[in-house]
């Protein structure tokens, strides 16, 4: 005698004959719920997840690690999501702030740990292109300025390369055309050496004041 099986007859119609005369009493009914319900609950976790971190403000693990790569921020060892999320505020609001002195000193101090900073102009240049009114090309005045910076007392532990590069992209980051400048810091550490982060944009030798 061969064997033979069909799906719709032995199970399919079967399955939906016990699910209509049983309902919810039903053995196929409660299986199927279950693992509805089971497929359902993880769809809504992950895209509850998902929706979560298209905000930084509610982004937590894995996408509040994304958020500081966005930032060229990155997690330290063993940091908690709010106390990085803080940093990411932090450190996005120096990104935003204006080309002036204060703000560089703020930025300054927020990463090197100290207040005694110094800005100091060691240099201005104006120049004129163009003609007089009614030339073919009329006149526009330029101006070029270079600052040093004096930071000072910076503790041991926050003179280390990532900060100082953490400091020149927050600079960068604010700087517009026209502005040169030089950081000099001065550690507890040692001697207070003059420490030069920045190359001078004139390709001219460092001239401490």
């Amino acid at each position: 005698m061969r064997f033979s099986f069909s799906f719709k007859t032995e199970v399919w119609q079967n399955l939906r004959y016990k699910i209509r005369s049983l309902g919810i009493e039903s053995l196929w009914y409660r299986s199927l719920y279950a693992l509805l319900n089971n497929i359902l609950d993880d769809r809504a976790k992950r895209a509850s997840w998902i929706y979560r971190q298209m905000w930084l403000e509610s982004s937590d693990g894995y996408g509040l690690t994304l958020w500081g790569q966005r930032y060229s921020i990155s997690r330290f060892y063993g940091e908690r999501d709010d106390d990085f999320r803080l940093r990411i505020l932090q450190e996005r609001a120096l990104f935003k702030a204006g080309p002036t002195n204060a703000n560089r000193k703020k930025i300054l101090t927020y990463i090197y740990d100290t207040s005694n900073i110094r800005i100091e102009r060691v240099y201005d240049w104006h120049y004129t292109i163009g003609g007089e009114i009614g030339e073919p090309i009329g006149s526009i005045d330029y101006a070029r300025f270079a600052y040093r910076i004096y930071v000072y007392d910076i503790p041991s532990e926050k003179m280390t390369e990532e900060n100082h590069k953490r400091a020149m992209k927050f600079l960068r980051a604010i700087n517009i055309f026209g502005n040169w400048y030089e950081v000099l810091l001065h550690s507890q550490a040692g001697n207070y050496k003059d420490y030069p982060l920045y190359e001078n944009i004139l390709k001219k030798e460092f001239v401490f004041l």
